[in-house]
């Protein structure tokens, strides 16, 4: 196994009084179990702002608990490899994990490399079942980590997609962003503002399966599809080769094709600083672009729906980070009293004290969209919670699929699959290849992929 970076978060005497943290007190909820609160947890998580945050907040959770928090920090991909055989060797080297619907929907509940959650809330005493309130999650992220109507992971943030724009630079340009606009739009706006040193657009491009998201979403919004309803897969389709011709294209045309890669994070930089007039990315972006301490443009960024091209199914993705209980852990009682903690609203409310409403974890309950403090701070609210709602990933595309998920296919193999195909979209970026070349070898790879994972004959 790889070796891994551990930090333990190192915590100081706050009286729990003081917190925020109602509910988990050190004498509260240990689920019947005889663990002393002096437990210390591992938790396998990716780097992102939004777990930065949390582990600078760890230590209000430990002083309130007892239970302190070793994180170790690892890249997706690591993380599902490492978790996988962690749990499928029942070893106990992590009791909590960050996992996503893909690994849930994909095997991990099935395998049963994360519990099931049900019966540790039914173990709960009332009030403490009341101070979590599972009901308050939003349904479809709440649905999106559940197997037959049982919880196997609790959301930390959730997401769907969404255009950033600079309202300023429309402005001066004379164009108006239309409320629910197309890819042909889109691609006439950022020709129209790629100068000045300005790039017209940013859009993804990596190989990696989880930077996959915006290019698949073109594909679904021009019709297309990964497989047929028999699992052959359909990259040379007259869909799917249009919307990887429209992708290279507009980046070859308006966007930075010289970069090596383009990730969340680099599109995210390029949008607080200034230097991109659009974005399509995901909606947790939205108040990392509204905080005025760390964005340069948040007083002219404007929010859109994902665009569509002629399909509206699977425009807007839905994705989750959330918490998993790893199979294996000795620590289930102090495990779920983090999971619980980290997801909680007692969580959202000292994110809020902490760093102000726009910046909590968004998308996982239905009272955070429902409380003014939070829709009067965070202008992408509203439009947040329709798009999420508007997500069904059991129809990503208007072709019929035997397959359910939009920024990803629900099937273990897909991980492996993206990534190649991630590698060939740089490559057309970059000029290396052609989009006709690149989408042949990856048919080809995917097609020998499927057959021997036994999908196709």
């Amino acid at each position: 196994m790889k070796k891994v970076s551990r930090r333990t978060v190192l915590t100081a005497a706050v009286p729990a009084a003081a917190l925020g943290v109602s509910g988990f007190s050190a004498a509260a909820s240990l689920v019947g179990s005889e663990e002393p609160t002096s437990t210390n947890i591992v938790v396998a998580v990716v780097s992102n702002p939004d777990m930065l945050r949390l582990e600078q907040l760890t230590a209000e959770f430990t002083a309130a608990t007892g239970i302190t928090v070793q994180y170790v920090t690892l890249a997706h991909s690591d993380l599902t490899a490492q978790v996988t055989q962690v749990a499928g060797a029942g070893t106990g080297e992590f009791d909590v994990a960050m996992v996503s619907p893909n690994e849930i929907q994909a095997g991990w509940a099935a395998e049963g490399y994360v519990q099931t959650l049900d019966e540790l809330f039914a173990g709960l005493s009332e009030q403490d079942r009341a101070a979590y309130d599972v009901d308050d999650l939003l349904p479809k992220v709440r649905a999106a980590l559940s197997v037959d109507d049982e919880l196997y992971a609790l959301p930390f943030n959730a997401e769907s997609s969404m255009l950033f724009y600079r309202k300023d630079l429309f402005s001066a340009a004379g164009l108006a962003m239309p409320d629910a606009p197309t890819w042909e739009d889109i691609a006439g706006f950022a020709a129209a503002l790629n100068r000045d040193g300005i790039r017209g657009v940013d859009l993804r491009f990596a190989p990696e399966a989880g930077e996959l998201s915006p290019f698949m979403t073109v594909v679904n919004s021009f019709g297309g599809r990964w497989f047929d309803e028999s699992w052959n897969p359909q990259l040379l389709s007259a869909e799917f080769v249009a919307a990887a011709e429209f992708y290279v294209g507009v980046l070859h045309e308006a966007g930075d094709p010289t970069q090596a890669v383009a990730t969340f994070s680099s599109g995210l930089e390029a949008m607080q600083r200034g230097r991109s007039a659009m974005w399509l990315d995901s909606t947790v972006a939205g108040g990392l672009l509204s905080n005025p301490l760390i964005s340069s443009v948040a007083d002219t960024v404007g929010f859109v729906k994902a665009p569509t091209q002629g399909c509206s199914n699977g425009s807007a993705w839905l994705y989750s980070w959330a918490l998993g209980l790893v199979k294996g852990s000795t620590k289930t009682a102090a495990a779920f009293e983090f999971m619980r903690w980290a997801t909680s609203s007692q969580y959202t409310e000292l994110v809020a004290d902490t760093a102000g409403w726009a910046s909590i974890p968004p998308g996982t309950r239905s009272s955070v969209y429902e409380n003014s403090s939070y829709t009067s701070a965070a202008p992408f609210a509203e439009l947040t919670l329709a798009s999420i709602d508007g997500a069904d990933p059991s129809s990503p595309s208007c072709q019929p699929v035997p397959y359910s998920g939009i920024n990803v296919v629900y099937i273990p193999e897909f991980a492996e699959i993206a990534t190649y195909v991630g590698g060939g979209l740089v490559r057309a970026v970059h000029g290396e290849t052609t989009v006709t070349d690149w989408l042949t070898d990856a048919q080809n790879h995917v097609v020998e992929a499927m057959t021997t994972a036994g999908y196709l004959n």
